[in-house]
């Protein structure tokens, strides 16, 4: 989605200190090398802020819950590092799988 175009710039320029137009030329690469399909995904602020009314939120987790949300709009499976996501939100969106499940899966 938009939002992890938005994440992976902001790390390859503060993390990796590449330079707009190299982070641009790369994202495009990647989007091309695996013919990804890109989602521009809505915020839906009610909805967000429900979430967080209902269940107590660290304020790392919020960029998670964005792209939760992204995922439930369009009924894909969320991929997460965050172990404990998925039975904290289940509530909310029951499509979630951790790296480690997804591994365990595959192997």
């Amino acid at each position: 989605s938009d939002l992890t175009k938005v994440e992976i710039t902001r790390y390859l320029i503060s993390e990796w200190g590449c330079d707009p137009k190299f982070a641009e030329k790369t994202w495009n690469d990647f989007m091309q090398s695996f013919d990804i399909t890109y989602i521009r995904g809505e915020i839906d602020i009610d909805d967000l802020l429900s979430i967080v009314q209902n269940v107590p939120t660290k304020k790392k987790t919020l960029v998670n819950l964005l792209h939760l949300q992204i995922a439930k709009r369009y009924n894909l499976w969320f991929l997460t590092g965050e172990e404990k996501l998925a039975d904290k939100y289940e509530e909310y969106y029951r499509k979630i799988i951790t790296y480690k499940e997804l591994r365990q899966r595959f192997s």
